[in-house]
């Protein structure tokens, strides 16, 4: 393929519809198309090709310049096969590259197969506090977060101590931690989780209670440095 082939390279040419097809690998090292894609859609691409053939498959962003660089690569797909797929959300929208790379000496025939999907569901999300204990003696506890998503995926977390203001959102962990206020008592946290194409779960609420004061005996029978009598005596504590 020479140099000034405008489909070896971004910019490429665009997407010519939902499947596209062609021949890659040997001396034909990239086929680029580029598409518009609005706000709040997933990108859904797989590409197949002859048996025996190695292609993989590249997403770049509109940073892009070049697929000989790493800028604005998005996700890739490089099996050992031609048989390579990816998704990505797109929250903003825009303009976007789909490299095609023939990696290999053998050249064969490929199918593209790109859709669009919009995804208008938010995700879900619930949390327990300390293990799923009622209750603990530490301020810092461990939060465990379950959270899923019908396309876009989950991909960040927010929390709150009030109900009402939230953390910076941050990159989706299972795992976690939250330290409450001093004082004994409930304590209530708030989390709620963000997908891929920026939209918000309902917010996800947990208690579990503070408890930090040791317990003191106020009733010993008998009472401490007395003698009793019998092989079994009885003994009783009273705590408050």
């Amino acid at each position: 393929m020479k140099a000034a082939d405008p489909s070896a390279d971004i910019p490429g040419i665009p997407l010519p519809g939902a499947i596209a097809a062609g021949r890659l690998g040997g001396a034909i090292y990239d086929v680029v198309y580029n598409l518009t894609v609005a706000p709040g859609y997933v990108i859904v691409a797989s590409l197949n090709g002859t048996p025996g053939t190695d292609f993989d498959l590249y997403l770049f962003d509109s940073s892009a310049t070049s697929v000989l660089s790493n800028v604005g690569l998005l996700t890739k797909s490089i099996g050992s096969t031609s048989t390579e797929s990816i998704s990505w959300p797109s929250r903003s929208g825009g303009t976007y590259y789909i490299d095609l790379n023939g990696a290999t000496d053998l050249e064969g025939d490929y199918r593209l197969t790109v859709q669009t999907v919009p995804d208008p569901t938010p995700p879900v999300v619930s949390a327990s506090l300390a293990g799923g204990s009622t209750s603990t003696n530490q301020l810092t506890v461990p939060v465990t977060l379950t959270a899923s998503d019908d396309l876009s995926g989950v991909a960040e977390m927010a929390f709150s101590g009030d109900g009402t203001t939230y953390t910076d959102w941050q990159p989706f962990s299972r795992d976690a931690t939250w330290t409450f206020g001093a004082g004994d008592g409930l304590k209530t946290l708030w989390v709620k989780v963000r997908n891929g194409v920026g939209l918000e779960s309902a917010p996800a609420r947990t208690n579990v209670t503070l408890d930090t004061v040791s317990p003191s005996a106020i009733s010993i029978v008998p009472a401490p440095g007395t003698t009793v009598v019998g092989l079994r005596p009885r003994f009783s504590v009273a705590f408050e």
